[in-house]
């Protein structure tokens, strides 16, 4: 078995593109990205590779002309420790269940990161950065995908495990009765003149202005969660562009902004219909064809999820359950319109949220880790 690492060249990037497909072939669990959306991403004209300092190496694991796994290791000149080092990613991660081609592959990526770029600690699975999807999927397998959760075979945890990686941060997934939820929204009514006289004010996304919206939800983002493993920050257009395709899959009152007393944005909370089934239809193409099957499907869709909720940390450290109203708020626009939360996605171990849900007696049907390793 030989690994091939390149940069540039159209026939491997081609192969790396392909073998997810044949990997997954009769696993119904799986997501077909848009396949034009991952060139992007991997175009040396990314935003990503625009930024100087950032670099990125692909690995492909090959046997007789057989392509067995594949990995990414980048450079992201933002991501730095304590001391200030860089910190490098391994992403794209993809292999067969053999321990001997994941120790190749990641072996080289590793040796790449610690030998051209002095790197000495190692993130995974992440792809570049936090924004271009990370995490392994360690529990729930059997359960229905919802849009952009992370997916992965079982053995995939353990392949990093042998290399070296050890946990750095777990998530989990929550499901729970439409009657707690209710419940749950009952008590954050009582809450809100409080809240009101306090001078917190709620307004609801603007579907009209998405522009105008998207860029306060980036503000919120890094003033929310900059304090969260490997966050790095991202300029307004780039955000815009990752966002956009959320379009399709907000709903009236699925999101939701809260301002202080002085007018400022302080917290949000986004619930998205789930549109896992009709981006699966179209099977990773752009076509025209493509657009119609999820178009046909996303009429159909009913389940939702809640996506994110947060407050910047002078309000969170007043503890005056802003982060309680702004979920049980959006829940109960949602049931308004015919609908109810049955999730709530990729919740951090430790976080409020965590606490809120464990409180109205959700339970983690679903888990996620990011790992770390030493170089």
């Amino acid at each position: 078995m030989g690994v091939i690492a390149f940069t540039l060249d159209g026939e491997w990037m081609r192969e790396f593109m392909r073998f997810p497909q044949r990997l997954y072939r009769d696993d119904d669990g799986w997501v077909p990205p848009l396949e034009a959306a991952v060139y992007a991403q991997l175009d040396p004209d990314a935003d990503f590779l625009r930024q100087p300092g950032n670099a990125q190496r692909h690995f492909i694991a090959r046997l007789r002309h057989r392509t067995l796994g594949r990995v990414t290791a980048s450079i992201n000149a933002a991501l730095k420790d304590e001391n200030g080092a860089p910190i490098g990613c391994l992403g794209g991660f993809e292999a067969v269940a053999d321990p001997a081609v994941a120790d190749d592959l990641i072996g080289a990526a590793m040796r790449w990161l610690r030998d051209r770029h002095a790197v000495r600690r190692i993130l995974g699975p992440m792809n570049f950065d936090v924004w271009h999807g990370y995490r392994f999927m360690t529990r729930g397998f059997a359960e229905q995908r919802f849009l952009g959760e992370p997916y992965n075979p079982p053995y995939y945890p353990e392949l990093f495990e042998r290399s070296g990686f050890a946990l750095r941060q777990r998530w989990h997934s929550y499901e729970a009765p439409a009657a707690a939820y209710q419940d749950y929204e009952r008590r954050a009514r009582e809450k809100q003149p409080l809240l009101r006289d306090l001078g917190y004010r709620f307004v609801a996304f603007d579907r009209t202005q998405l522009g105008k919206e998207f860029r306060k939800l980036h503000h919120l983002l890094h003033r929310c969660y900059g304090h969260f493993p490997a966050f790095t920050p991202i300029s307004p257009q780039e955000f815009a562009s990752i966002a956009q395709p959320l379009r399709h899959a907000l709903l009236p009152g699925s999101a939701v902004f809260v301002h202080d007393e002085h007018d400022q944005p302080c917290g949000f909370a986004v619930a998205l219909l789930d549109l896992a089934e009709a981006l699966r239809a179209m099977r990773g193409r752009n076509s025209c064809l493509a657009w119609a099957r999820f178009l046909q499907v996303r009429r159909r869709a009913r389940r939702t999820f809640l996506h994110m909720v947060g407050l910047v940390p002078e309000h969170a450290q007043r503890k005056r359950g802003l982060g309680a109203v702004l979920m049980a708020q959006v829940a109960a626009e949602l049931r308004a319109h015919g609908q109810a939360p049955q999730l709530a996605a990729l919740v951090a171990q430790g976080s409020p949220s965590q606490k809120h849900l464990e409180r109205i007696g959700a339970s983690a049907t679903r888990e996620y880790a990011l790992y770390e390793a030493r170089a």
